[in-house]
């Protein structure tokens, strides 16, 4: 009688490991920036003055309550590069020589954006 093992395999294929951990963490790139961006969000639906954001104008939303409190002034400045840049590297995947470039590019970015 043979095994469990013998009769339905292993059920790992060395062959197609490594482009599922890559895929997995691909998504998990995504999910942190997408997440970091939530986090962005709810700070201008929560610290910013609804008249004073374009998008948020018409909302009824509770705007100003400085939930976040001196963080809310410079978070979502951080994480829009942070999460675009996780974005960026999950797209071109773990292999790609540029990942380094496109974090550091996008971190120029930011840095051009506050600089005025």
């Amino acid at each position: 009688m043979e095994s469990f093992d013998e009769a339905v395999g292993s059920g790992f294929d060395a062959a197609t490991a490594r482009p599922c951990r890559a895929a997995a963490r691909a998504w998990a790139l995504a999910a942190i920036g997408g997440a970091a961006l939530l986090i962005g969000l709810a700070v201008y639906l929560s610290d910013r003055d609804p008249a004073r954001v374009v998008l948020l104008a018409g909302l009824p939303i509770a705007g100003g309550r400085n939930g976040f409190g001196a963080a809310g002034q410079w978070l979502p400045s951080f994480v829009h590069p942070f999460a675009f840049a996780l974005f960026t590297v999950a797209a071109m995947g773990r292999d790609s020589p540029w990942r380094y470039r496109a974090c550091a590019a996008w971190g120029a970015v930011d840095v051009a954006a506050e600089a005025g």
